[in-house]
């Protein structure tokens, strides 16, 4: 598998490297499965900077991930 990697800048400066695994949710279930974990936690990097509406599409797109998943996932709340 290629490893896709996205970088993030702030004020032309390299603020956070994204990788697949980060972002891929089969990739997640897969890993936390091999490591014996029985429940992880969801979050997003780009929440501490960003717009409110940006905060409520994180905020959603993990609920929903949590509801379809609960017994593996939990997840905080997003704001900024």
């Amino acid at each position: 598998m290629e490893t896709v990697r996205t970088m993030f800048q702030e004020g032309g400066l390299p603020a956070t490297t994204m990788h697949q695994r980060l972002y891929d949710l089969d990739l997640q279930l897969d890993d936390i499965a091999q490591a014996g974990v029985k429940v992880s936690v969801l979050s997003c990097l780009l929440g501490w900077s960003a717009p409110m509406e940006e905060c409520r599409f994180i905020n959603d797109d993990l609920a929903a991930i949590q509801k379809k998943y609960p017994r593996r996932f939990v997840q905080p709340a997003t704001s900024t």
